[in-house]
């Protein structure tokens, strides 16, 4: 059992070690690394790092009553900046292996919105995949708070992160 959880966590050490994930150490450094991701909006990124290192509700309304939005309280409670940054990491990382993307989508992808943040962090909304059908996330955070380690939740096949 030991043995087991020891693997585990190397794995889950190793995944996000060969990503390059370059471990944010404030709120500042989160804020602006994860603005691409909320669509160039600082002050999105900034509910979304406060809410998750809080243990807060990420509440982000859209443009217009029917834009997309987030609302949700993190199940997992508090959590640290490696954390939050792992958890956005893994993400974003999701979502464009399912081709929803920052930036400028290509032929098959299209740009990420709130929703699906949202449904790819909590696993509470179905989102359109842009090759077709629908993605039901399990929620990275939910995941979390049940005690996964970020390498098991990295290889969820409906996380679906390839690195």
């Amino acid at each position: 059992m030991l043995t087991m959880r020891i693997k585990k966590l190397i794995v889950g050490v190793a995944v996000l070690a060969a990503s390059g994930v370059a471990m944010a150490q404030s709120p500042e450094q989160l804020v602006e690394k994860y603005t691409p991701l909320l669509g160039n909006n600082a002050d999105h990124a900034k509910v979304l790092v406060t809410g998750l290192r809080n243990g807060t509700p990420v509440v982000v309304k859209g443009r217009t009553p029917r834009a997309p939005s987030m609302d949700f309280t993190p199940p997992t409670g508090k959590m640290g900046f490696g954390n939050v940054d792992n958890a956005l990491t893994l993400a974003e990382r999701s979502l464009a292996s399912w081709g929803i993307v920052t930036g400028t989508a290509q032929s098959g992808q299209r740009a990420v919105n709130l929703t699906d943040i949202q449904a790819v962090l909590m696993g509470d909304r179905t989102v359109s995949n842009p090759r077709g059908g629908l993605i039901q996330f399990p929620g990275i955070l939910i995941l979390r708070s049940q005690g996964m380690g970020w390498g098991e939740i990295a290889n969820h096949p409906q996380v679906n992160v390839k690195l």
